[in-house]
């Protein structure tokens, strides 16, 4: 899921609206997992542009699931699953394993 963060707008803000207007789903921001920014070759590069990229830990307050229009399909995985069994793109990949070394330390 990506959102882009309207003029004086905080960066949780702009996750939990965009949670909500995509998924319709009540969001809690937990735990930062990583920044990074487009880098060439990396399947997100788009030249003149510019990205920078925030992967937080979120709760939500149920599985149910209303997507809007700008998304095909969801799946609920756990992350080991997902990092063994789906093909996705590799920043993605680095960020679910980036979270998988955080979740012994979670509660």
């Amino acid at each position: 899921m990506g959102e882009k963060v309207r003029r004086n707008e905080r960066l949780d803000e702009a996750l939990i609206r965009g949670i909500r207007e995509e998924t319709g789903l009540r969001a809690e921001i937990r735990e930062h997992i990583c920044t990074f920014d487009q880098i060439k070759n990396s399947g997100y590069f788009q030249g003149g542009i510019s990205h920078i990229f925030v992967d937080k830990v979120v709760r939500v307050y149920s599985k149910k699931v209303e997507l809007n229009e700008e998304a095909e399909d969801f799946v609920w995985l756990p992350v080991k699953t997902v990092l063994k069994e789906l093909d996705i793109e590799s920043n993605a990949k680095h960020t679910l394993k980036l979270y998988a070394k955080m979740q012994p330390l979670r509660n």
